[in-house]
């Protein structure tokens, strides 16, 4: 059985649903990263507009797209999605 989360976004007039396959995320925070680069210039946990977790006990991982989200205002691409090395995003 697979573990999917779906985030319907809108910014703007633009609605994407950003999908989550939590059985492919490995918790790398390379999204997160990515994300706060996209919106403050740096690397920094608190800047992004992703939060992921994995709880040590249970092994079970946890996904949040924040209203901050603009859909990578901007940018090409999807930078969550472009920069997973597990390929555990997409966005549509």
């Amino acid at each position: 059985m697979s573990n999917i989360r779906k985030f319907k976004k809108k910014h703007n007039d633009k609605t994407v649903e950003i999908v989550v396959d939590l059985d492919i995320c490995h918790s790398c925070h390379r999204c997160e990263l990515m994300c706060s680069y996209h919106h403050s210039g740096s690397f920094s946990h608190s800047a992004s507009s992703i939060k992921t977790r994995i709880n040590n006990f249970t092994g079970e991982n946890s996904y949040q797209i924040l209203d901050s989200c603009d859909l990578c205002n901007g940018e090409e691409e999807y930078l969550c999605a472009k920069f997973c090395p597990y390929g555990a995003l997409f966005a549509s």
